[in-house]
């Protein structure tokens, strides 16, 4: 399995995860929180020394701005990242379940697959990325480590990432979420008329209800959606104030459109940020989280499953062997049975006919 590909599987079940859990059991919630700051982490992390090497080529080596961005990874660089990893831990989780609750699960579920596993694998990886980087950027700034010199020959994925596949992963996810999910923003603005005046009415009908477990959670995903109603009723607020009638004009429904897609590309940085920060993150920990103990596991378990296996194939192999014999037409003597093949009765009988020919004789 490719790379892109498993980073894409890991993300969409870590996103259905989310969605899922979040805003059902503040517990779940508080789990699912903890494990997204454990993947999004090391990756921000290394994110922070990529801008930081990328600051360093426009300083003075010998300033004090160069000194401090050519620290190592100190103390206070590893507060702030795990400071960002929470806060975008939240963001993730309170936008997912609020994409899912406006656009449904399995729509947005196919649209993140897809999504992961294209950048992942065409547009990070495309050699115009590299080539970019190396005629513009220094070759010191590309790539950012906080991996130990002594596991530099370890077998799983690295968290190194370079700063401009990052840049591109984020902005062209971001805008091509925002593109898609404007669509059904458009849907409502043709089915309902969401102004100042009542869109604290249209969010409660979308709201989480409170619930034994989810009085934490749910308030993150109604304030979400409180804003989502608020950006529909602020662009129909300012497409009528423009002087457009949607009913008479196909020009309304185009700059409602456009606007919200520039309130969507500012909401989804929410989303797109922490989402390729965890691709990374959890290809990294999939590698030692799944795939070595499942390994471990396999090597352990085949000869057991071999053991039960083999008793069911010695049964079935011969209800096999005849359905084997039927399908392609074979006696109990291993012959084809059709005429005119060689060894079947065609021939046969061939044999006998030259047979009688030559006693006639």
């Amino acid at each position: 399995m490719s790379p892109a590909l498993k980073s894409a599987l890991y993300a969409t079940a870590f996103f259905l995860l989310s969605v899922l859990s979040f805003g059902v059991n503040d517990w779940f919630s508080l789990l699912m929180l903890l494990a997204s700051i454990m993947f999004l982490y090391p990756t921000i992390l290394v994110g922070q020394m990529t801008l930081r090497n990328v600051a360093k080529t426009a300083v003075q080596e010998d300033s004090a701005l160069y000194a401090f961005l050519n620290k190592p990874k100190t103390v206070p660089q590893q507060l702030f990242s795990f400071v960002v990893a929470v806060v975008l831990g939240v963001s993730f989780l309170t936008v997912s379940k609020g994409i899912v609750i406006n656009h449904g699960l399995l729509p947005v579920v196919f649209i993140v697959f897809f999504l992961a596993w294209w950048i992942s694998g065409r547009l990070v990886a495309h050699p115009n990325l590299a080539v970019l980087e190396g005629r513009h950027l220094n070759r010191k700034a590309l790539v950012a480590t906080v991996s130990d010199e002594e596991s530099s020959d370890r077998d799983g994925p690295s968290a190194d990432v370079s700063f401009l596949s990052l840049f591109a992963a984020i902005l062209v996810l971001n805008l091509l979420l925002a593109m898609l999910l404007s669509a059904k923003d458009l849907f409502t603005f043709f089915t309902t008329d969401v102004t100042i005046s009542n869109f604290r009415s249209y969010a409660a009908g979308y709201g989480v209800e409170a619930g034994a477990f989810n009085s934490v959670s749910r308030v993150f995903i109604n304030v979400y959606v409180l804003f989502e109603s608020f950006k529909l009723a602020a662009a129909n607020e300012i497409v009528s104030a423009l002087g457009f009638d949607k009913s008479g004009s196909h020009s309304a429904y185009y700059l409602f459109y456009m606007l919200v897609l520039v309130f969507n590309v500012l909401k989804l940085l929410a989303f797109s940020v922490p989402l390729v920060f965890l691709q990374r993150g959890l290809l990294v920990w999939g590698f030692y989280i799944f795939e070595v103990p499942g390994k471990r596991v396999g090597r352990v378990v085949e000869p057991y499953m071999r053991w039960l296996i083999s008793p069911i194939g010695r049964l079935i192999s011969p209800f096999l062997q005849r359905v084997k014999r039927w399908f392609l037409g074979i006696d109990e003597e291993g012959s084809l049975a059709d005429e005119g093949t060689p060894g079947g009765a065609g021939s046969r009988a061939g044999k006998r006919r030259s047979e009688t020919k030559s006693g006639g004789e």
